[in-house]
Protein backbone atom coordinates (compact mmCIF):
# COMPACT_ATOMS: atom_id res chain seq x y z
CA UNK A 1 0.00 0.00 0.00
CA UNK A 2 1.52 3.30 -1.08
CA UNK A 3 1.97 6.16 1.40
CA UNK A 4 -0.53 8.04 -0.40
CA UNK A 5 -3.14 5.48 0.41
CA UNK A 6 -2.51 5.35 4.00
CA UNK A 7 -2.53 9.42 4.04
CA UNK A 8 -5.84 9.43 2.12
CA UNK A 9 -7.80 6.06 2.92
CA UNK A 10 -7.71 4.03 6.10
CA UNK A 11 -5.36 4.68 8.61
CA UNK A 12 -3.91 0.99 8.39
CA UNK A 13 -0.41 1.71 10.03
CA UNK A 14 -2.35 3.56 13.21
CA UNK A 15 -4.12 0.01 13.08
CA UNK A 16 -1.08 -1.68 13.37
CA UNK A 17 0.95 0.41 15.59
CA UNK A 18 -1.97 0.18 18.19
CA UNK A 19 -2.03 -3.60 17.69
CA UNK A 20 1.37 -3.95 18.56
CA UNK A 21 0.75 -1.73 21.58
CA UNK A 22 -1.72 -3.99 22.59
CA UNK A 23 0.43 -7.34 22.52
CA UNK A 24 2.84 -5.22 24.46
CA UNK A 25 0.50 -5.05 27.17
CA UNK A 26 -0.22 -8.40 26.80
CA UNK A 27 3.32 -9.63 27.07
CA UNK A 28 3.52 -6.91 30.13
CA UNK A 29 0.87 -8.66 32.01
CA UNK A 30 2.19 -12.26 31.46
CA UNK A 31 5.62 -11.30 32.37
CA UNK A 32 4.82 -9.59 35.56
CA UNK A 33 2.35 -13.16 36.84
CA UNK A 34 4.85 -15.07 35.51
CA UNK A 35 8.29 -13.53 35.78
CA UNK A 36 8.30 -10.69 37.84
CA UNK A 37 11.64 -10.38 38.20
CA UNK A 38 11.54 -9.78 34.79
CA UNK A 39 9.17 -6.66 35.09
CA UNK A 40 10.15 -5.33 37.86
CA UNK A 41 14.01 -5.85 37.82
CA UNK A 42 14.21 -7.19 41.04
CA UNK A 43 14.62 -11.31 42.37
CA UNK A 44 11.96 -12.89 44.48
CA UNK A 45 12.47 -15.68 46.34
CA UNK A 46 11.46 -18.51 43.60
CA UNK A 47 12.99 -16.14 40.71
CA UNK A 48 16.50 -17.14 38.60
CA UNK A 49 19.33 -15.01 37.87
CA UNK A 50 18.70 -15.09 34.14
CA UNK A 51 15.58 -13.41 34.89
CA UNK A 52 17.59 -10.01 36.05
CA UNK A 53 19.66 -10.80 33.19
CA UNK A 54 16.53 -10.67 30.77
CA UNK A 55 15.61 -7.07 32.91
CA UNK A 56 18.61 -5.44 31.95
CA UNK A 57 18.43 -6.14 28.21
CA UNK A 58 16.40 -4.38 25.37
CA UNK A 59 13.89 -7.04 25.38
CA UNK A 60 12.67 -4.27 28.24
CA UNK A 61 10.64 -2.81 25.50
CA UNK A 62 8.59 -5.40 24.44
CA UNK A 63 7.28 -5.68 27.79
CA UNK A 64 6.78 -1.98 28.41
CA UNK A 65 3.07 -1.60 29.09
CA UNK A 66 3.25 1.80 30.20
CA UNK A 67 4.73 2.55 27.20
CA UNK A 68 2.04 0.90 25.35
CA UNK A 69 -0.78 2.88 27.08
CA UNK A 70 1.08 6.10 26.27
CA UNK A 71 1.10 4.94 22.58
CA UNK A 72 -2.80 3.84 23.02
CA UNK A 73 -3.47 7.68 24.10
CA UNK A 74 -1.34 9.35 21.26
CA UNK A 75 -2.84 7.29 18.88
CA UNK A 76 -6.24 8.42 20.24
CA UNK A 77 -5.20 11.69 20.12
CA UNK A 78 -4.39 11.65 16.68
CA UNK A 79 -7.01 9.27 15.05
CA UNK A 80 -10.04 11.12 17.06
CA UNK A 81 -8.93 14.37 15.44
CA UNK A 82 -7.18 14.16 12.30
CA UNK A 83 -10.32 13.12 10.00
CA UNK A 84 -11.64 16.90 10.87
CA UNK A 85 -8.72 18.59 10.72
CA UNK A 86 -8.47 17.47 7.19
CA UNK A 87 -12.10 17.34 6.05
CA UNK A 88 -13.66 19.88 8.53
CA UNK A 89 -16.81 17.36 8.50
CA UNK A 90 -18.41 18.59 11.53
CA UNK A 91 -21.09 15.89 11.38
CA UNK A 92 -18.85 12.96 11.57
CA UNK A 93 -17.26 14.85 14.55
CA UNK A 94 -20.74 15.44 16.43
CA UNK A 95 -21.43 11.73 15.70
CA UNK A 96 -18.03 10.66 17.07
CA UNK A 97 -18.64 12.88 20.26
CA UNK A 98 -21.61 11.30 21.02
CA UNK A 99 -21.12 7.66 19.89
CA UNK A 100 -17.87 8.31 22.55
CA UNK A 101 -18.98 7.11 25.90
CA UNK A 102 -21.28 3.82 25.21
CA UNK A 103 -18.58 3.04 22.75
CA UNK A 104 -16.48 2.61 25.61
CA UNK A 105 -18.98 2.22 28.61
CA UNK A 106 -20.02 -1.17 27.08
CA UNK A 107 -17.13 -3.28 26.12
CA UNK A 108 -15.72 -2.27 29.35
CA UNK A 109 -19.03 -3.52 31.35
CA UNK A 110 -17.92 -6.48 29.88
CA UNK A 111 -14.76 -6.37 30.93
CA UNK A 112 -16.13 -5.58 34.83
CA UNK A 113 -18.43 -8.23 34.92
CA UNK A 114 -15.54 -11.04 33.42
CA UNK A 115 -13.48 -10.45 36.52
CA UNK A 116 -16.05 -9.63 39.23
CA UNK A 117 -17.16 -13.32 38.48
CA UNK A 118 -13.75 -14.54 38.56
CA UNK A 119 -13.95 -13.02 42.45
CA UNK A 120 -17.01 -14.86 42.91
CA UNK A 121 -16.33 -18.06 42.12
CA UNK A 122 -12.44 -18.13 43.03
CA UNK A 123 -13.87 -19.39 46.66
CA UNK A 124 -10.66 -21.35 47.76
CA UNK A 125 -8.81 -17.63 46.50
CA UNK A 126 -6.57 -19.72 44.37
CA UNK A 127 -5.73 -16.19 42.22
CA UNK A 128 -3.37 -15.13 45.39
CA UNK A 129 -2.23 -18.28 45.43
CA UNK A 130 -0.61 -18.51 41.70
CA UNK A 131 1.16 -14.70 42.64
CA UNK A 132 2.43 -16.16 45.42
CA UNK A 133 3.53 -18.66 43.58
CA UNK A 134 5.66 -17.27 41.23
CA UNK A 135 6.37 -14.85 43.36
CA UNK A 136 4.11 -11.62 41.98
CA UNK A 137 2.99 -10.72 45.47
CA UNK A 138 6.41 -10.14 46.68
CA UNK A 139 7.64 -7.59 44.24
CA UNK A 140 3.75 -5.57 44.12
CA UNK A 141 2.42 -3.60 47.09
CA UNK A 142 -1.26 -4.53 46.33
CA UNK A 143 -3.17 -6.87 44.64
CA UNK A 144 -5.90 -5.76 42.18
CA UNK A 145 -7.85 -8.59 42.63
CA UNK A 146 -8.23 -8.41 46.69
CA UNK A 147 -11.50 -6.91 46.11
CA UNK A 148 -14.57 -8.07 47.64
CA UNK A 149 -17.36 -9.09 45.08
CA UNK A 150 -20.62 -7.42 46.24
CA UNK A 151 -23.30 -6.11 44.08
CA UNK A 152 -22.87 -2.57 45.23
CA UNK A 153 -19.10 -2.95 44.53
CA UNK A 154 -20.01 -4.28 41.13
CA UNK A 155 -22.69 -1.40 40.12
CA UNK A 156 -20.19 0.91 41.48
CA UNK A 157 -17.37 -0.34 39.43
CA UNK A 158 -19.24 -0.53 35.94
CA UNK A 159 -20.96 3.20 36.35
CA UNK A 160 -18.69 5.55 38.25
CA UNK A 161 -14.90 4.15 39.11
CA UNK A 162 -14.17 4.13 35.66
CA UNK A 163 -15.66 7.35 34.48
CA UNK A 164 -16.19 10.03 37.20
CA UNK A 165 -12.64 8.89 39.48
CA UNK A 166 -9.33 10.07 39.45
CA UNK A 167 -7.39 6.73 38.02
CA UNK A 168 -6.51 3.65 40.29
CA UNK A 169 -6.12 0.10 39.38
CA UNK A 170 -6.29 -0.90 43.24
CA UNK A 171 -10.02 0.04 43.45
CA UNK A 172 -10.93 -1.84 40.04
CA UNK A 173 -12.45 -5.16 39.40
CA UNK A 174 -10.96 -5.30 35.86
CA UNK A 175 -7.51 -3.37 36.76
CA UNK A 176 -7.00 -2.34 33.10
CA UNK A 177 -10.02 0.39 33.40
CA UNK A 178 -7.91 3.03 34.81
CA UNK A 179 -7.29 4.56 31.41
CA UNK A 180 -10.85 4.70 30.81
CA UNK A 181 -11.50 8.19 32.67
CA UNK A 182 -8.49 9.54 30.72
CA UNK A 183 -9.92 8.62 27.37
CA UNK A 184 -13.40 9.33 27.62
CA UNK A 185 -12.77 12.91 28.69
CA UNK A 186 -9.60 13.77 27.14
CA UNK A 187 -11.27 12.30 23.66
CA UNK A 188 -14.33 15.21 24.70
CA UNK A 189 -11.50 18.25 25.15
CA UNK A 190 -9.74 16.98 21.96
CA UNK A 191 -12.70 16.89 19.79
CA UNK A 192 -13.51 20.15 20.98
CA UNK A 193 -10.27 21.51 20.60
CA UNK A 194 -10.24 20.35 16.85
CA UNK A 195 -13.22 22.86 16.01
CA UNK A 196 -11.30 25.79 17.18
CA UNK A 197 -7.57 24.93 15.47
CA UNK A 198 -8.49 23.49 12.28
CA UNK A 199 -6.61 25.03 9.48
CA UNK A 200 -4.35 27.03 11.90
CA UNK A 201 -0.89 24.26 11.85
CA UNK A 202 0.80 26.88 14.25
CA UNK A 203 -1.95 26.15 17.22
CA UNK A 204 0.07 23.00 17.46
CA UNK A 205 1.89 25.16 19.96
CA UNK A 206 -1.27 26.30 22.19
CA UNK A 207 -2.27 22.58 21.89
CA UNK A 208 1.10 21.54 23.32
CA UNK A 209 0.77 24.11 26.09
CA UNK A 210 -2.41 22.87 27.02
CA UNK A 211 -0.35 19.10 27.37
CA UNK A 212 1.73 20.71 29.56
CA UNK A 213 -0.97 22.60 31.64
CA UNK A 214 -2.35 18.88 32.19
CA UNK A 215 0.88 17.44 33.78
CA UNK A 216 0.70 20.08 36.44
CA UNK A 217 -2.81 20.01 37.70
CA UNK A 218 -3.53 16.10 37.02
CA UNK A 219 -0.71 14.86 39.38
CA UNK A 220 0.50 11.17 38.94
CA UNK A 221 -1.62 10.96 35.55
CA UNK A 222 -1.01 14.41 34.19
CA UNK A 223 1.17 12.78 31.63
CA UNK A 224 -1.00 10.15 29.97
CA UNK A 225 -3.02 13.08 29.53
CA UNK A 226 -0.63 15.38 27.88
CA UNK A 227 0.11 12.35 25.29
CA UNK A 228 -3.57 12.41 24.62
CA UNK A 229 -2.96 16.36 23.65
CA UNK A 230 -0.14 15.79 21.87
CA UNK A 231 -1.33 13.18 19.62
CA UNK A 232 -3.98 15.83 18.81
CA UNK A 233 -0.80 18.52 18.30
CA UNK A 234 0.32 16.00 15.56
CA UNK A 235 -2.84 15.56 14.03
CA UNK A 236 -2.90 19.34 13.44
CA UNK A 237 0.67 19.00 11.98
CA UNK A 238 -0.48 16.18 9.66
CA UNK A 239 3.00 15.03 8.89
CA UNK A 240 3.77 13.05 5.72
CA UNK A 241 6.07 10.48 4.67
CA UNK A 242 9.57 11.92 4.28
CA UNK A 243 11.93 10.63 0.63
CA UNK A 244 15.10 12.33 1.41
CA UNK A 245 17.96 10.43 2.73
CA UNK A 246 19.43 12.98 5.27
CA UNK A 247 15.97 13.21 6.71
CA UNK A 248 14.95 9.38 7.01
CA UNK A 249 18.47 9.05 8.81
CA UNK A 250 17.31 11.59 11.14
CA UNK A 251 14.29 9.53 11.96
CA UNK A 252 15.47 6.23 12.19
CA UNK A 253 17.80 7.50 14.67
CA UNK A 254 14.94 9.23 16.67
CA UNK A 255 13.24 6.01 16.05
CA UNK A 256 15.86 4.00 17.74
CA UNK A 257 15.99 6.58 20.47
CA UNK A 258 12.20 5.73 21.22
CA UNK A 259 12.67 2.54 21.73
CA UNK A 260 15.59 3.00 23.75
CA UNK A 261 13.24 5.43 25.97
CA UNK A 262 10.20 3.53 25.81
CA UNK A 263 12.15 0.24 27.61
CA UNK A 264 13.11 2.23 30.26
CA UNK A 265 13.76 0.90 33.34
CA UNK A 266 16.51 2.74 35.13
CA UNK A 267 19.02 -0.69 34.65
CA UNK A 268 20.75 -2.32 32.07
CA UNK A 269 20.67 -0.65 28.78
CA UNK A 270 18.28 2.12 29.70
CA UNK A 271 20.76 2.88 32.76
CA UNK A 272 22.32 5.64 31.32
CA UNK A 273 18.41 7.67 30.95
CA UNK A 274 18.56 7.19 35.22
CA UNK A 275 21.63 9.85 35.06
CA UNK A 276 18.98 12.31 33.47
CA UNK A 277 16.57 12.00 36.35
CA UNK A 278 14.63 14.54 37.51
CA UNK A 279 12.40 15.16 40.17
CA UNK A 280 9.03 16.79 40.24
CA UNK A 281 5.88 16.90 42.07
CA UNK A 282 3.91 16.58 39.05
CA UNK A 283 4.76 13.66 37.43
CA UNK A 284 6.94 10.58 37.47
CA UNK A 285 9.96 10.39 35.70
CA UNK A 286 9.92 6.45 34.24
CA UNK A 287 6.38 7.47 33.10
CA UNK A 288 7.53 10.60 31.21
CA UNK A 289 10.72 8.61 29.41
CA UNK A 290 8.26 5.74 28.28
CA UNK A 291 5.77 8.35 27.05
CA UNK A 292 8.34 10.08 25.39
CA UNK A 293 9.71 7.51 23.63
CA UNK A 294 5.82 6.20 22.53
CA UNK A 295 5.79 9.96 21.11
CA UNK A 296 8.85 9.58 18.97
CA UNK A 297 7.76 5.76 17.40
CA UNK A 298 4.48 7.40 16.77
CA UNK A 299 6.47 10.20 15.03
CA UNK A 300 8.76 7.95 13.07
CA UNK A 301 5.59 5.87 12.22
CA UNK A 302 4.15 8.47 10.46
CA UNK A 303 7.07 9.81 8.85
CA UNK A 304 8.78 6.17 7.10
CA UNK A 305 7.35 5.09 4.92
CA UNK A 306 8.75 1.44 5.45
CA UNK A 307 7.66 1.51 9.20
CA UNK A 308 4.02 2.34 8.03
CA UNK A 309 4.10 -0.09 4.98
CA UNK A 310 5.42 -2.74 7.88
CA UNK A 311 2.34 -1.89 10.20
CA UNK A 312 -0.21 -2.43 7.83
CA UNK A 313 0.88 -6.01 6.97
CA UNK A 314 -1.69 -8.34 7.51
CA UNK A 315 -0.14 -9.75 11.63
CA UNK A 316 0.18 -5.98 12.34
CA UNK A 317 -4.01 -5.23 11.10
CA UNK A 318 -4.72 -8.61 12.85
CA UNK A 319 -3.54 -7.49 16.26
CA UNK A 320 -4.78 -3.73 15.69
CA UNK A 321 -8.65 -5.46 15.14
CA UNK A 322 -8.48 -7.33 18.11
CA UNK A 323 -6.60 -4.66 19.71
CA UNK A 324 -9.46 -3.01 22.57
CA UNK A 325 -10.75 -7.04 22.84
CA UNK A 326 -6.94 -8.09 23.95
CA UNK A 327 -6.80 -4.97 26.23
CA UNK A 328 -10.30 -5.80 28.48
CA UNK A 329 -9.80 -9.12 28.41
CA UNK A 330 -6.50 -10.44 28.64
CA UNK A 331 -6.45 -10.08 32.11
CA UNK A 332 -8.88 -12.84 33.43
CA UNK A 333 -7.28 -15.17 30.37
CA UNK A 334 -3.90 -14.49 31.64
CA UNK A 335 -4.83 -15.42 35.07
CA UNK A 336 -7.09 -18.49 34.16
CA UNK A 337 -4.23 -19.81 31.58
CA UNK A 338 -1.89 -19.45 34.96
CA UNK A 339 -4.37 -21.49 37.09
CA UNK A 340 -5.11 -24.34 34.66
CA UNK A 341 -1.47 -24.51 33.76
CA UNK A 342 -0.15 -25.44 37.54
CA UNK A 343 -3.28 -27.63 38.52
CA UNK A 344 -2.22 -29.93 35.24
CA UNK A 345 1.36 -29.51 35.60
CA UNK A 346 1.72 -29.93 39.70
CA UNK A 347 4.04 -28.81 42.34
CA UNK A 348 6.48 -32.35 40.67
CA UNK A 349 7.01 -30.14 37.85
CA UNK A 350 9.58 -27.53 38.25
CA UNK A 351 8.53 -23.67 38.61
CA UNK A 352 9.90 -22.84 35.75
CA UNK A 353 8.56 -24.68 33.04
CA UNK A 354 4.78 -24.00 34.45
CA UNK A 355 5.67 -20.28 34.26
CA UNK A 356 6.94 -20.90 31.04
CA UNK A 357 4.18 -22.99 30.14
CA UNK A 358 1.59 -20.83 31.57
CA UNK A 359 3.29 -17.61 29.55
CA UNK A 360 2.83 -19.52 26.41
CA UNK A 361 -0.65 -20.54 26.85
CA UNK A 362 -1.73 -17.06 28.32
CA UNK A 363 -0.53 -15.03 25.17
CA UNK A 364 -2.47 -18.06 22.75
CA UNK A 365 -5.48 -18.00 24.70
CA UNK A 366 -5.21 -14.15 25.19
CA UNK A 367 -5.52 -14.27 21.08
CA UNK A 368 -8.07 -16.61 20.66
CA UNK A 369 -10.42 -14.99 23.28
CA UNK A 370 -9.64 -11.55 21.74
CA UNK A 371 -11.70 -12.42 18.25
CA UNK A 372 -14.32 -13.89 20.08
CA UNK A 373 -14.73 -10.58 22.45
CA UNK A 374 -13.87 -8.77 19.29
CA UNK A 375 -16.78 -10.45 17.09
CA UNK A 376 -19.75 -10.55 20.04
CA UNK A 377 -19.07 -7.82 22.05
CA UNK A 378 -16.93 -5.16 20.05
CA UNK A 379 -18.36 -5.46 17.08
CA UNK A 380 -21.98 -4.66 18.18
CA UNK A 381 -20.87 -2.06 20.90
CA UNK A 382 -19.48 -0.24 18.05
CA UNK A 383 -22.81 -1.04 16.11
CA UNK A 384 -24.97 -0.02 18.77
CA UNK A 385 -22.62 3.61 19.74
CA UNK A 386 -23.56 5.02 16.20
CA UNK A 387 -27.34 4.17 16.45
CA UNK A 388 -27.35 6.10 19.50
CA UNK A 389 -25.08 8.65 17.95
CA UNK A 390 -28.17 8.70 14.83
CA UNK A 391 -30.75 8.80 16.79
CA UNK A 392 -29.71 11.61 18.87
CA UNK A 393 -28.65 13.73 16.07
CA UNK A 394 -31.65 12.97 14.25
CA UNK A 395 -33.98 14.47 17.24
CA UNK A 396 -31.73 17.60 17.01
CA UNK A 397 -32.35 17.80 13.49
CA UNK A 398 -35.01 20.38 12.24
CA UNK A 399 -38.09 18.50 11.82
CA UNK A 400 -38.29 18.65 8.38
CA UNK A 401 -34.80 17.62 8.19
CA UNK A 402 -35.47 14.37 10.51
CA UNK A 403 -38.40 13.53 8.30
CA UNK A 404 -35.57 12.76 5.65
CA UNK A 405 -34.08 10.21 7.50
CA UNK A 406 -37.67 8.28 8.33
Amino acid sequence: MSATAQHTGRLYHIDGLRGFAAFVVLLWHATVVFFPAIAFGKLTSVSQPFEINLSKSPLTFFISGTFAVACFFVISGYVLTISYLRHGDIAKLTDTAIARFPRLFLPAAFSTMLMFALLWFDSSKSVPGLLAATGTSELIASNPLNLTANSRSLINNIFWLPWFELPDPRRFYSGVLWTMSIELWCSLIVMGLAVLVRGRRAAAILVLAIALVFIHIAHGYGIYMATFFVGTAIAVIDPKPVSGLPAKMLLVLLLLIGIWAAGYTGIGWTKPLSKLHFTSKSFDYGIFVKSVGAILIFVCVLYLDILARLLSSSPFRFLGRISFSLYLCHVLVIVLAGLLVFAVLGTGTPLNVRCLTAFIVAIAASLASSVVVMRFIDEPSIWVSRYIARVALRHQAKPETALQHK
